[in-house]
């Protein structure tokens, strides 16, 4: 290992440190339980940091991290498995930091059935609402909305759209 006069390491784990140059690797770092830990590709694979299953009731799911996310931020990615189908507007409270409304088509409330019980739903925090950009739950096969909603069909022919 070579570290530079002006460098600082602070290593409460096993880490491994191996090659030189382009060919340097840091390896061992595959349990993240902090917000500020290094990660691996396989911690990123799985999709870890931003995924859970959800808990709470119908309408006000809760989500915990790992590790727990400490503010909200804008673009903020989350993605859960619903555990209740949903009965009209809803949010979502990720570790405790206060429930955000989820809302569609940019500033429309859920309605009735837009979350399945099962459903994998994912999220985008726009810096006051999380927007759902997961297909809703109750969609129709035409591949418009769900009760409420504008249906839109993109039709194609051989002379294209």
């Amino acid at each position: 290992m070579s570290i530079g006069a002006f460098s600082q390491v602070e290593i409460d784990r096993s880490i491994q440190l191996t090659g030189t140059g382009s060919d340097a690797k840091i390896t061992g770092i595959d349990n993240v339980s902090a917000p500020k830990d290094a990660v691996s590709a396989e911690v990123m694979q799985s999709n870890a940091l931003t995924y859970s299953a959800a808990g709470g009731v119908a309408n006000a799911y809760t989500v915990a991290l790992a590790p727990a996310v400490g503010s909200y931020t804008t673009g903020q990615l989350l993605s859960f498995r619903a555990n209740a189908e949903n009965t009209g507007s809803s949010s979502v409270d990720v570790n405790g930091l206060g429930a955000i409304p989820i809302k569609k088509n940019g500033d429309s409330d859920l309605v009735a059935s837009d979350i399945k019980n099962g459903q994998i739903v994912t999220v985008i925090y726009d810096g006051a609402n999380f927007q759902m950009v997961s297909q809703i739950g109750n969609a129709t096969s035409g591949g418009g909305g769900g009760a409420g909603d504008d249906v839109r069909t993109l039709i194609y022919t051989t002379d294209g759209f």
